[in-house]
């Protein structure tokens, strides 16, 4: 039986690329280590950073972040914010509920209005469109 060596000879795992965030977070956590009195061998040090780079896109992903750092466009609790139109436009629906709010009113906050219909509807809104009469619609918010 060999005797097993005191040194580890096996070359490091190759780490994942990581974001220099993660490095900075990493150095940080190893000089804190070391100040405590605890050495790291080179294939530990791999591995925190990886621990660190992969606890810290989680935590992006629950804050909303995407890999880039930037917000992601995810619906429900964490929607996207709206221009003042839109925010304009989802008030009235809501102070109007079930009664709705016709094509001819949107038109005077957005002559677009479909455009920032289809804004709101994109952040998880559910809007409902009526015809009433000819070129006339009837817009209906379901909260």
């Amino acid at each position: 039986m060999t005797q097993p060596s005191l040194f580890d000879t096996s070359p490091p795992p190759k780490p994942k690329p990581q974001p220099p965030l993660v490095k900075q977070l990493a150095k940080i956590a190893i000089s804190e280590l070391t100040h405590a009195g605890v050495y790291l061998k080179p294939t530990a040090v791999v591995e925190l950073e990886d621990k660190i780079g992969d606890r810290f896109r989680k935590i992006l992903a629950e804050a909303g972040f995407n890999q880039k750092g930037t917000r992601s466009r995810a619906r429900g609790e964490d929607r996207k914010r709206l221009s003042d139109q839109c925010r304009l436009m989802l008030q009235l629906l809501r102070d109007r509920g079930e009664t709705g709010v016709t094509n001819t009113e949107l038109s005077e906050i957005a002559i677009k209005y479909t455009g920032r219909i289809s804004e709101i509807r994109g952040t998880g809104h559910n809007i409902e469109t009526v015809r009433v009469d000819g070129g006339l619609f009837r817009y209906i918010l379901h909260e």
